[in-house]
């Protein structure tokens, strides 16, 4: 499910589909089960997380780049 603290990571897969080689599809829970078996089950719980009692805890702040700057580095894929 889309929520308002994911809508960034989903933006960027559609957003670099070619980067990730991967496809965006909105599926039903029975077209999911159908598509991804047992995985669907683990794929649709819904575990939300979020750095704010490390970050309160113990002053933590992240200093390396999001999930998505990460990825446009390039050094994850084969060079073509």
């Amino acid at each position: 499910m889309i929520t308002k603290e994911n809508r960034g990571l989903a933006q960027g897969i559609v957003a670099t589909p070619d980067l990730l080689g991967v496809g965006v599809a909105g599926l039903s829970p029975e077209e999911a089960a159908g598509h991804f078996g047992l995985f669907a089950v683990f794929a649709s719980i819904d575990v939300p997380a979020s750095s704010a009692r490390t970050r309160q805890e113990f002053g933590w702040q992240p200093v390396h780049p999001g999930l998505i700057a990460d990825l446009d580095e390039g050094h994850y894929f084969k060079e073509a």
